[in-house]
Parts: C-alpha cells; sequence; structure tokens
C-alpha cells in the first residue's frame, strides 16, 4: 500500500469520524425527544432516525462524487422541518398543560375559596403567561383573604409592569446643541 492510498483512507475515517458527530447529535436529540420530552411518539422517532441514518450512509456511499454534499443539505433542511415541528409540539404541550393547570387552581377555588396555595398558583400562571391584570387582581384578592403583607410588594412590582406596559414609550428630551465659542 502507498503513501496515497494511506493518507486516502485515514482522510476518509477523519471524515467518517467527523460526520458521525452531528448525525449521532440527532439521533441523540431525537432519542431525548421520544423518551423524556415525550415530544416524539415511536413511530416519529425512528422515522427521523432512520431518515438520519440513511443520510449518512448515502454520504459515505457518494463519497468522492459530486452528488456528495446532497445528503447533508437535505438533512440539513430536514432537520430544520424536524425542529419546527417538535417546537410548534412542545409550545402545544405548554399551551395544554397551562390550561390544565388553570381549571385545577379554580376547582380548588370553587371548593376552597380560602386556599392561597390555588391563588398563588393562579397568578404565577397569569404572569408566565402576560396575563398581568388577572394576575394582579388574583394577588389582590389573596391580600384580602389573607391579610399578608408580604405580598404588598409583588402587587406593586406587577402594578409596575402593568403601567410601563400600558404607557406609550416617552420619547428622550430633545437638547439643544451646547454653543462653541
Amino acid at each position: 500500500m502507498d503513501m496515497m492510498a494511506v493518507g486516502q483512507s485515514i482522510f476518509l475515517v477523519s471524515a467518517v469520524a467527523a460526520l458521525s458527530l452531528p448525525f449521532g447529535f440527532v439521533v441523540l436529540r431525537v432519542a431525548q425527544a421520544w423518551l423524556v420530552d415525550q415530544t416524539l411518539n415511536l413511530g416519529q422517532a425512528l422515522l427521523v432516525a432512520g431518515g438520519v441514518i440513511a443520510v449518512l450512509f448515502g454520504t459515505l456511499t457518494l463519497w468522492g462524487s459530486a452528488w456528495m454534499l446532497l445528503p447533508p443539505a437535505a438533512t440539513s433542511a430536514l432537520t430544520l422541518g424536524w425542529w419546527l415541528f417538535v417546537r410548534g409540539h412542545e409550545r402545544a404541550a405548554a399551551r395544554q398543560y397551562d390550561s390544565a393547570e388553570e381549571r385545577r387552581c379554580l376547582e380548588l377555588l370553587e371548593r376552597d375559596p380560602r386556599l392561597g396555595a390555588a391563588y398563588e398558583r393562579l397568578a404565577a400562571l397569569y404572569e408566565r403567561q402576560g396575563r398581568l391584570d388577572e394576575a394582579l387582581a388574583v394577588l389582590r384578592n389573596l391580600r384580602e383573604l389573607t391579610g399578608d403583607r408580604l405580598l404588598d410588594r409583588r402587587i406593586r412590582a406587577l402594578q409596575v409592569s402593568v403601567q410601563q406596559r400600558l404607557a406609550p414609550r416617552a420619547a428622550a428630551p430633545i437638547q439643544p446643541p451646547a454653543s462653541v465659542e
């Protein structure tokens, strides 16, 4: 075996290793989305992982030809599409969780209107969703119910947030030019 063939073999092994890292990352992220996050079902996970592995083998098969960049380009496009798909599912799951959390808190408050923890959770949920007026109303109800003066600071902070959101942005005053003498 001549030195040129050895060099080409080393280059090919290095290229396979370099290509395997991003493909392996995508396969691991798919496994995480399926097993941990549960944003993908088994069929979706197998489809994406199988596609990634097929693209890796396609790239290696086409190595050295003019077509060798086609599988990675397709993978990039598919990865972006998959990321958008998963992101949409994550947002939908968060909205569903928030809706269920709001229902639970309201049901608890119907059963026992003196339950401070339900008010706290509901206010935090509204605050996280940007529904500051509703969060403020819930905190005021909790303050009246418990008489807890420590809530005043949180109520004031929310009032400031609401005022900042509603207030038009004031333009910076125009300064007259300094006189040059």
